[in-house]
């Protein structure tokens, strides 16, 4: 075989050998800037090659053409792959979008349709003929065109390449000069060779030497993976780091001749590229010539430079390195200049609110604490103060901080189990301080580091011993207000079962013969339930506290009675010193009652071994200008005195608040009742007391103008005449009322609640039978009530003259009857003397 013959086929056997190689090399290196590129533009190369090759040993001329136009996938996709790679290659990735390839691929596309229809239009090739170049024959033909167009097209990609990479040639480093010149040459051997074949310009004008010119390219870019470090020292290296640092970055020879100088700094020094490449960084740095001189023979330093004013100033990083080239040779240094005011402005602000965070702390008004391994690391002085520590003491384990270890291990388990669900956890617990004090708190703990234990919890201590304290006091006010809902409603039902009482014993004593045995038995049922009425006054002061219902009376009768009644077996004795001619008062009797039996029973629980009490009685003229918070007038005062164990003097001033007491039984409501109620009868009380000696209390009420007034147990009732209303829901309270009204001469209609009591009033409107007067329950359980009744009434008749009566004596409809349209107020339960009085001086 003569190998001669052969020698046509070399070049293209080393250029797919050739490429073979470097689509393996570049395969191999990943996240490499125009990798993909390099490797699609080699296969494209080997493609075309291969088909050269077919086309160069096939006999046939159709078949020689079809895989001639084979060879237009690599002619045409050659060019392209060389741009996009030169763009990538050098980092300007940001030119090769969708849309731009898609232009870019409508010329490539038009010669592909053109080529595989030539025979129809000849805009690429016609006239074709073989060529014998000795054993083998190659295709000749004449370009038409199309072809023409093509290569122009494909000829100026390549040049868009060439220019592409002999831009990075103007750029620093070095390194990369040598990589952009091979990858120049790499483009233009084959394409140098291509021109001159289709320009019939090349020795061999028969052959096509583009696809064998590619076996030079392979070794030119061998050469250059060898000598320039292709797809390692990556030409875009600098504008990748270098010049896309934040940090400015200068570069000086060992002369200090700038011979780089990034985008940052030369923004911070506000010069550009072409005034600073090659110049003594002393005539370019004429402002920071200090610093110039000062670091001039240094080769490794980093401090922290400063300019500006206090209220505007800039910290820069500052850095040198020296730089040495491969025989360790020193040839220049590299200085680095980082804006770090961003940082420090950050760590003054990470200070301040380190800062706030333990003032925070200190000024917290809990315990605030961090724990580690059952140790407690720090804690906040509100902590050590709330455990009786000083701030100087150590507690060495925080389950020394609980009440017992089995209170210590409940609160761990419970702190446990729930911050492993939900991150924090809430637990109520006993603590013990260093004096031995039980505290109750509230603990919150949360992780230091969720998903590590192992790094301890923060925890917020509350003292909440104060507001339980306050919690058991307001349940206590809440039963004792349910209790209060309780009594009033008993005293209500009772006033009613009294009413009929003293009404029946009120009749039954106006009937009976004065010497009779009979009449003293009534007197003395009548007085016992006087006593009962008292007491049902008693509960509903209690019930209510409410707004006084005054009427002008006399106390000294009240102060025996409500005085006897508080000491029933007591072993204290009182003595009474009450003058003959004491003044009258505007007063609820009943809340004044409960005024002195408070007095009373905190006088005799003073003295448990009995002894001597002393109520005295009165008339005081108060002048302008006197000691007592009083409005000038008459008064009367009262005095309870008792030589008890007195009130200790830290205690005086608090003694009328409410819930406070020194007994260990006691509500601490008594006295603030007291106060309250003397207050809303415009008086005022007093307290006196030493340790030891007894105390003594003293009110003052507003006396009424005119002579004392007397009233008699043989007082008649005072008779009348005309036809009254009368309104109530209890039956036996309706029957007596009406006895007492037929027997001081008037007429009678009964009626169950409010409408019919309306109904009764307009009807005897309409008969010109009206009523003389109306008295009205004030409620009605589950039926309209005098207060609306009344309402209604008066728009039937506004000269209608409505007396309301209700056992809720405190009740403010009571003591404000006339805002309601009453013209006149009776308590229940009520004698004939006291309906007869009230009659007279409404229907009058």
């Amino acid at each position: 075989m003569n190998w001669s013959n052969h020698l046509v086929l070399l070049p293209l056997f080393l250029t797919i050998i050739g490429c073979c190689i470097l689509v393996i090399y570049a395969w191999n290196r990943k996240y490499v800037p125009g990798r993909t590129p390099f490797i699609l533009l080699n296969l494209a190369i080997i493609f075309w090659s291969f088909c050269n090759f077919i086309e160069i040993t096939s006999r046939p001329l159709s078949v020689k053409i079809f895989w001639a136009n084979l060879e237009y996938f690599g002619i045409v996709s050659v060019p392209l792959i060389w741009m996009i790679f030169a763009i990538q290659y050098t980092g300007n990735s940001k030119w090769i979008t969708p849309r731009n390839l898609i232009l870019l691929l409508i010329v490539p596309i038009i010669t592909l349709i053109l080529v595989w229809t030539d025979q129809f239009h000849g805009l690429i090739r016609h006239d074709f003929h073989l060529i014998s170049i000795g054993y083998y024959s190659i295709v000749g033909k004449t370009y038409g065109p199309g072809f023409w167009i093509s290569a122009c097209y494909n000829y100026s990609l390549l040049i868009v390449s060439i220019i592409v990479f002999l831009s990075r040639i103007r750029k620093p480093p070095y390194l990369s000069r040598g990589q952009v010149i091979s990858l120049v040459i790499c483009v233009l051997l084959p394409w140098v060779s291509n021109f001159l074949y289709i320009t019939k310009l090349n020795p061999f004008r028969w052959m096509d030497l583009t696809p064998p010119s590619f076996a030079l390219s392979a070794i030119v870019v061998a050469y250059g993976l060898i000598r320039f470090k292709l797809f390692d020292l990556v030409p875009i290296a600098r504008d990748m780091v270098v010049e896309e640092m934040s940090d400015g970055v200068i570069v000086l020879n060992h002369e200090d001749i700038i011979i780089d100088m990034n985008s940052a700094a030369l923004s911070i020094f506000n010069i550009g590229r072409r005034e600073v490449l090659g110049q003594p960084v002393r005539d370019i740095l004429q402002e920071w010539q200090l610093y110039v001189d000062r670091y001039k023979d240094i080769r490794e330093i980093s401090e922290q430079l400063i300019f500006g004013t206090d209220t505007n100033r800039i910290y820069y990083d500052f850095r040198i390195s020296s730089l040495y080239n491969r025989r360790h040779v020193f040839c220049g240094r590299l200085i680095q200049l980082r804006n770090i005011t961003a940082l420090k402005s950050a760590e003054a602000e990470l200070r301040e609110s380190e800062n706030t965070l333990k003032t925070i702390f200190l000024a917290a008004p809990i315990g605030i604490g961090y724990i580690q391994h059952e140790k407690l690391v720090w804690a906040n002085d509100r902590f050590f103060n709330m455990m009786d520590y000083s701030i100087e003491e150590k507690i060495e384990s925080i389950n020394l901080c609980f009440e017992t270890p089995e209170e210590f291990d409940r609160v761990k388990k419970t702190i446990k189990e729930e911050i492993s669900a939900i991150g924090v956890c809430d637990v109520e617990s006993r603590l013990k301080t260093r004096s031995g004090r039980i505290i109750d708190a509230l603990l919150r703990t949360a992780l230091m580091t969720r998903s590590d234990d192992s790094r301890g919890l923060i925890f917020a201590a509350v003292d909440m011993t104060e507001r339980k304290r306050m919690m058991k006091e307001i349940q206590r006010v809440q039963n004792l207000e349910s209790i209060g809902v309780l009594a009033g409603g008993i005293a209500h039902d009772f006033n009613n079962i009294l009413t009929a009482i003293l009404g029946n014993l009120s009749l039954a004593r106006l009937y009976s013969p004065q010497k009779d045995r009979t009449y003293d038995k009534i007197l003395e049922a009548e007085k016992a339930s006087e006593r009962a009425k008292t007491l049902t006054n008693q509960l509903l002061t209690f019930s209510k506290g409410g707004i006084p219902v005054k009427t002008t009376t006399t106390i000294d009768g009240l102060l025996k009675e409500s005085t006897l009644f508080a000491l029933t077996g007591s072993n204290v004795k009182c003595e009474f010193e009450i003058p003959a001619n004491l003044w009258s008062v505007d007063a609820d009797a009943g809340q004044i009652n409960q005024v002195i039996h408070n007095l009373i029973l905190n006088a005799d629980q003073s003295m448990p071994d009995g002894g001597i009490l002393s109520v005295r009685a009165q008339n005081i003229q108060v002048e302008i200008g006197q000691s007592l918070p009083l409005k000038p007038g008459r008064y009367v005062k009262v005095t309870v005195e008792d030589h008890g164990i007195g009130i200790p003097q830290e205690y005086l001033h608090r003694i009328f608040d409410p819930y406070f007491t020194t007994k260990s039984k006691g509500s601490g409501l008594g006295l603030a009742m007291v106060h309250s109620i003397i207050k809303n009868h415009g008086g005022y009380v007093t307290v006196e007391s030493q340790l030891g000696q007894g105390a003594r209390f003293s009110f003052y009420l507003p006396a009424v103008s005119g002579k004392k007034i007397t009233r008699t147990d043989e007082e008649q009732p005072i008779s009348g005449s005309g036809k009254i209303l009368i309104m109530d829901d209890e039956e036996e309270v309706r029957k007596v009322s009406k006895e007492i009204l037929e027997t001081l001469g008037y007429d009678s209609v009964l009626t169950c609640n409010g409408q019919e009591a309306i109904e009764s009033y307009s009807a005897a409107m309409k008969t010109n039978d009206p009523f003389a007067g109306v008295i009205m329950d004030l409620t009605i359980p589950g039926g309209m009530g005098g207060k609306e009744a009344v309402k209604k009434i008066l728009f039937i008749d506004p000269n209608a003259k409505v007396i309301v009566a209700s056992g809720y004596s405190n009740d403010p409809v009571m003591a404000d009857y006339r805002q309601h349209g009453f013209k006149g107020v009776i308590t229940k339960p009520f004698t004939i003397k006291d309906l007869s009085l009230i009659l007279k001086k409404v229907l009058e």
